[in-house]
């Protein structure tokens, strides 16, 4: 079987490695690594290092399931191909039964149920100044669950016995002017182009916050936690486009989310790999010679 590439997995650092960052001493160093079927590699490397990832897309396969309430993840038993448009077979998907949108749902899974029973927290995500999202997610999760989805930073509002209980303030947020429920890859990549400070990222938050609290007639008691320190990040990027798409190569320079960046031939280059799950993928810890640079640069779209 294929070495298949399952996604960008957030690790915390052990304590012996955890940097404390001294802009936000609170919040602790997490780490991306790349997650497949035969492995698990660190993006960044303790020795700098070139790494390239080459994905082979003529054949999607299901990247399995997922016990939701244990957070372990299984292989698919039938190894089955999917249509380009997913990643995980129908079995799989049922057998995880994870709907994000349960709210929207007249039925739920029993697992989706169990699930919706556990503590939740209510976060607003900051990816710019023109960009912050309200969500929720299993308490479980912690800050891991933000740098998943690529926040610079984030303000945890408040913490609920349920769901129910959460969802209840994230839909009033989601209908107030300025904030978000949903971000595509698109928004986030666009938002890197934007200058980004923790002082600037602290002052939008608490200026959002602000609105909600009057909109809502409620107080929260939030804990701000900057990301930059996890991220490798830098105040704001120049992407340069290039092909073939499918090949990311350079020395790892950022992170957010599942979004790798590198600097290849003094050209900063980003992939998204969320797009690529369940398809093979080689990783080797050289540089390839075989990118094509375009003048064209990722801007704001």
């Amino acid at each position: 079987m294929s070495n298949l590439f399952l996604g960008v997995q957030w690790r915390q650092l052990q304590h012996s490695d955890n940097k404390i960052s001294a802009t936000d001493p609170h919040t602790p160093r997490f780490t991306p690594w790349i997650i497949t079927s035969q492995e698990a590699v660190p993006f960044f490397a303790d020795l700098p290092r070139p790494i390239t990832l080459v994905f082979s897309t003529d054949q999607r396969y299901c990247t399995g399931w997922r016990d939701i309430t244990k957070h372990i993840s299984h292989p698919c038993s039938d190894n089955a191909m999917v249509a380009p448009a997913y990643d995980t077979c129908i079995a799989c998907k049922k057998r995880t039964g994870f709907n994000p949108a349960f709210y929207h749902s007249s039925t739920i899974s029993p697992q989706q149920e169990q699930l919706n029973t556990t503590p939740h927290t209510l976060y607003l995500a900051y990816f710019s100044a023109e960009l912050i999202k309200v969500g929720i997610s299993q308490q479980r999760r912690g800050l891991g669950r933000l740098l998943e989805q690529g926040a610079r930073s984030a303000l945890i509002l408040d913490i609920f016995p349920n769901a129910g209980s959460a969802r209840h303030y994230e839909a009033a947020i989601a209908k107030l002017p300025g904030i978000k429920e949903t971000v595509s890859t698109n928004a986030k990549t666009a938002a890197l182009a934007h200058e980004y400070t923790t002082e600037i990222a602290q002052q939008q938050l608490q200026q959002a916050l602000s609105r909600i609290q009057a909109a809502l007639g409620t107080t929260f008691t939030p804990t701000f936690h900057d990301f930059s320190a996890s991220h490798h990040a830098q105040t704001s990027y120049d992407l340069t486009d290039y092909t073939p798409p499918s090949v990311l190569s350079g020395m790892p320079l950022s992170a957010f989310g599942s979004q790798l960046l590198t600097t290849y031939h003094g050209s900063t280059l980003l992939m998204s790999t969320s797009q690529f799950t369940g398809y093979p993928v080689a990783i080797t810890f050289a540089e390839s010679a075989g990118l094509a640079l375009t003048p064209k640069q990722i801007g704001l779209f």
